[in-house]
Parts: C-alpha cells; structure tokens; sequence
C-alpha cells in the first residue's frame, strides 16, 4: 500500500504486515473484539485515526481479505468506501460498501465489517450524546422523546 496522500497520515495508528499486531491495534486502539485473516500471506494492513472533542476521524487500508467484529459503541459510525469493497453486517442485514455506498452503524449495535482486497476507507464516528444533543437543539426540544 502506498504511502502518498493517504489519508490522516499525520495521524499514524498502525502500519504492519504482522497480523497479531494488527489485531492488538484493533483491540486496544479501536476497541474491536474479532480479527481474522483467512490467507495471512501477503497481509497488509494500516490505520491513521484522529480523536477530536465528539467526533473522530479514521482511515484504514487492508491488502488481503480481513473480517473485524465491534461490539455495541456509544457512537454513530460511517464508513466510506474509497476503493474496493467491503460490507458491513449488522443484526443480520448485510450493507456493501463502496466508492458509491457507504455505511452507517447506529449507537448500541454490534457490527461484522468484512473487507475485501486493496480495500481502503474512511471512518467518521459521532459522539451518541452530542449527535442527541444537537437534534434536540435544532429541534427545539428532546432528541430521545418518543412520539
């Protein structure tokens, strides 16, 4: 994977073709629970992220097939495909993600996130409380109301 005007490369995360580091980045970094690479041989893998007051910002690449498993998260999570393909999988309902279709994970859902060859994406995660406080501002009222 090329260096040149990757994404948040001021941000390094993870750079490896050591898929037990990959994993222990995942876990610890990015609070991941499932990691696994069917054909290890040839696995690249990289990760630039950025932690700002209720958002982050994230970019992750993987040179062979990867499946990564995320457990519920207190925020909203949208991935968007960059090149190759990936899908995402939650409560059984299978999205494909792309250059053309992104994903959208809500707050409190596991998610299975299958990546594909050469895949390279961005990730923008939201603050759960911060994205309701904001509705509730620009609705004039309580964001969690039930109607």
């Amino acid at each position: 994977m090329t260096h040149l005007e990757e994404p948040l490369q001021r941000f390094p995360a993870v750079r490896t073709s050591d898929t037990e580091e990959m994993k222990h980045a995942l876990f610890t970094a990015y609070g991941a629970t499932g990691f696994d690479v069917p054909d290890p041989d040839g696995f690249e893998g990289c990760g630039n992220y950025v932690q700002l007051e209720d958002i982050a910002l994230g970019f992750c690449a993987y040179g062979a097939p990867t499946k990564v498993n995320f457990p519920e998260g207190d925020f909203v999570r949208q991935q968007i495909g960059l090149s190759g393909h990936a899908a995402t999988t939650i409560d059984g309902a299978t999205t494909e993600i792309h250059a053309r279709q992104s994903c959208i994970t809500s707050p409190e859902r596991s998610a299975t996130l299958q990546f594909g060859r050469n895949y390279k994406q961005l990730i923008l995660r939201v603050d759960k409380t911060a994205l309701e406080r904001k509705l509730s501002l620009i609705l004039g009222g309580d964001a969690d109301r039930k109607n």
